[in-house]
């Protein structure tokens, strides 16, 4: 078929003729990439994993592109200018008209295929210069002063740019060469810098009097040229080198966009990050929303928008929910190539402000993931300082973090605000004081609810007015109180007149508008108080019993009843419930585990209430509630802790999540048939928590590690990975 295109047409027409039927007809796809500065006949093209076969092995990996890219080039036109495997799998090819490109996106073995777009660096130069110190106070205190917890000496920063003047004396010899992809007279080796543009950021990052990570290590990568262009292929070729040459702990400073998106780049950036580096881009400069340009719209990256020294967002800015934090990005003095100094704007110098933070973190815990890094970065930032911001973007400003976080000494209670639309994580600190994380735009660090505390706390929110209302355990064994109705938390209350032995629990009760808290007293006995119409009930009801554990509570929509179920002394199942009074204790059997609480919920698909148990051999166990008690039923395990429940109304299954005796966090379901245990990772301690989150549609599970750091993962269509909110 290739020979017949060569051709004369009258020979063409007489072969189809002869034939009998005309030539096969090409199938063509889509091209990628439509901007008006893509370089003319050069593409990017990306392969479908089945067409990398080996692509577990490195090496296999990149003789299957090689050979893919040498087989499709020879069947459609074009020269390979460069091979990627360790990120995307594909390559780049030039001399290629755009029929031919869209012949070649319509084979089988291709994903896309996109045009190579130009990238530019993101910075202008201007004159006035200013300094580090805004990075470590949170609130605008310019005292000319740069307060840093080390020096991150054992820490190399990848700078993909134009190059580095690596002789400058700002870097004292701690600046090399990497590769030079930019054919335009440099040699493949030589990344020095003739533009301005990379020694600039490289400053920012790492120089001696200009630098966040005073003694970082600063490896020149090379993309662009004298002019401050470059294009994909050349950024690909630079992000598969990183990823497979960096020296670990490692960051990537990215100060380069595009005018779109760059779904090649994207791809290969997010590889990039999953493979253990972490990714810094800048937003861009075109004040338009950072999502629609790359690299801004790189989630998994830390995205960093640029403020003013009077801590506005800069007027050129990128901005938008893609945006991770700002940085001081505005009349920013760092290094010249072919001087001392010189100042630039530009997200470009915001970003390398953020990759030298990151290096810093990373100098104090050298094992830590990207993604903790990415959270550690966002949690220090300070809030609601800036002004001025495009829409939709955080109000976050970038802070070196001068000391670690604390970290929580029990289990993370979990809570979604429906009045605010955040997942909101207490826990009792190693501090003995109760700790608040947030996610908004991203995890805040944990803030403090001062107050000694010893239990865990349990919270309600009230539907309607959105109050949120929490209780909790004091160091003098009384119940803590305090309640938040839109305005932050208010002061902390001992209610008083009792002394407890456990964690108080709480309840709304929407038949009487009440919120009603139940304790286990140091006799052992169930009491309970109530707060309506703005006033506490004036004593605590003793309910009697002999609890040997906390009480689980439910309203019961379908009797409109409270009911309270507890582990008695015996380690049996006890409730009574509440209707137009308080029933007896009621025995359910069962062999509940020592020092275990039940756990309990209403299942709104069967109109059933269902009590789940960690027995004595360590096993979980359950009992519900139809038109009367069932037996109890055995789902196995090996439980080390008590379950946590959740209905999930995107399924309408009942979920279990528990600790194993070996720290790992399995859960199992009940849609039409209990499922099988599904292992989620090992390494904590103390009780999951569960919640769903009615905004993303996400199970979340949360779970403090051995090293008492809370961490949680999420289920949209699949598992996320584990996330340090505590890093």
């Amino acid at each position: 078929m290739i020979r017949a295109v060569t051709l004369g047409l009258a020979t063409l027409a007489a072969t189809t003729a002869v034939l009998g039927a005309g030539l096969p007809a090409w199938a063509e796809g889509a091209i990628r990439g439509e901007v008006a500065n893509a370089e003319a006949n050069s593409f990017i093209v990306v392969l479908k994993d089945a067409a990398a076969a080996g692509a577990g092995d490195a090496t296999a990996a990149r003789a299957a592109v090689s050979a893919r890219a040498k087989g499709l080039t020879a069947r459609f036109g074009g020269t390979v200018t460069h091979e990627y495997s360790a990120t995307i799998r594909g390559f780049a090819v030039e001399h290629l008209s755009d029929e031919q490109a869209r012949r070649l996106a319509g084979d089988p073995a291709v994903d896309y295929v996109q045009r190579n777009l130009r990238f530019h660096d993101e910075g202008t130069q201007d004159f006035a210069p200013w300094g580090l110190d805004r990075l470590d106070w949170p609130t605008l205190s310019l005292d000319q002063r740069y307060k840093y917890p080390n020096t991150a000496s054992d820490v190399t920063v990848y700078v993909v740019d134009s190059g580095i003047a690596i002789d400058h004396p700002e870097f004292e010899g701690r600046a090399s060469y990497g590769p030079n992809f930019r054919q335009d007279g440099h040699g493949p080796g030589d990344s020095s810098d003739c533009r301005g543009h990379g020694t600039h950021v490289a400053g920012t990052v790492g120089s001696r009097t200009y630098g966040v990570a005073k003694e970082a290590k600063l490896v020149s990568v090379r993309m662009l040229d004298c002019n401050g262009h470059g294009e994909d292929a050349e950024a690909l070729a630079a992000a598969e080198w990183v990823t497979t040459h960096a020296k670990k702990p490692a960051v990537v400073n990215f100060s380069v966009g595009t005018d779109g998106r760059d779904w090649a780049f994207e791809a290969a950036v997010k590889a990039s990050i999953a493979s253990g580096l972490l990714w810094v881009v800048s937003a861009g400069n075109a004040y338009q929303d950072a999502c629609l340009r790359s690299p801004g719209a790189i989630t998994e990256a830390l995205v960093v928008g640029a403020s003013d020294a009077t801590d506005n967002g800069a007027w050129f800015s990128n901005y938008g929910g893609c945006v991770d934090l700002y940085a001081p990005g505005v009349d920013i003095r760092s290094v010249d190539f072919q001087g001392t100094w010189i100042s630039y704007n530009g997200t470009s110098m915001a970003a390398p402000h953020v990759a030298g933070a990151a290096a810093l973190i990373l100098q104090a815990h050298p094992a830590y993931t990207a993604g903790q890094v990415h959270n550690a970065i966002v949690q220090s930032s300070s809030t609601k300082q800036l002004r001025n911001l495009g829409p939709g973007s955080p109000n976050k400003l970038l802070q070196v973090r001068q000391s670690d976080p604390p970290t929580i000494a029990a289990t993370p209670t979990t809570l979604y605000n429906q009045r605010s639309g955040t997942t909101e994580v207490f826990s009792r600190l190693n501090n003995g004081e109760l700790g608040l994380a947030r996610y908004e735009q991203g995890w805040t660090d944990w803030s403090h609810l001062p107050m000694p505390v010893q239990g865990d706390p349990a919270l309600v929110q009230v539907p309607g007015n959105g109050y949120i209302n929490m209780v909790v355990r004091l160091q003098n064994n009384g119940v803590g109180y305090n309640r938040d109705i839109g305005y932050g938390w208010s002061t902390w209350h001992d209610l008083g007149g009792i002394t407890v032995a456990g964690s108080p629990k709480i309840i709304y009760n929407p038949r009487f508008g009440t919120v009603e808290i139940y304790v286990r007293t140091t006799e052992n006995r169930l009491a309970f108080r109530y707060f309506a119409n703005e006033h506490w009930s004036p004593n605590w009801v003793d309910l009697g019993g002999s609890l040997a554990g906390d009480p689980a509570l439910l309203y019961n929509p379908r009797f409109g009843t409270t009911e309270a179920y507890v582990r008695n002394s015996d380690g049996r199942l006890m409730y009574k419930y509440y209707s137009n009074g308080w029933s007896d204790w009621i025995d359910k059997g069962g062999s509940i585990a020592d020092g275990a609480t039940p756990a309990v919920l209403f299942n709104p698909r069967f109109g059933t209430t269902e009590v789940y148990v960690r027995t004595a051999a360590g096993k979980l166990s359950y009992i519900y509630y139809a038109n009367g008690w069932s037996s109890w039923k055995d789902l196995g395990g090996t439980l080390a802790s008590d379950p946590a429940l959740l209905y999930n109304p995107r399924f309408g299954s009942t979920e279990a999540y528990v600790r194993t005796a070996t720290g790992a966090i399995q859960y199992r379901y009940y849609a039409n048939d209990w499922s099988s245990w599904t292992d989620l990772g090992s390494g904590f301690t103390d009780n999951p928590s569960v919640i769903f989150n009615p905004r993303w549609g996400t199970t979340e599970v949360y779970a403090r590690t051995t090293g008492g750091h809370a961490n949680y993962r999420y289920y949209v269509n699949g598992w996320s990975g584990w996330n340090d909110i505590s890093a």
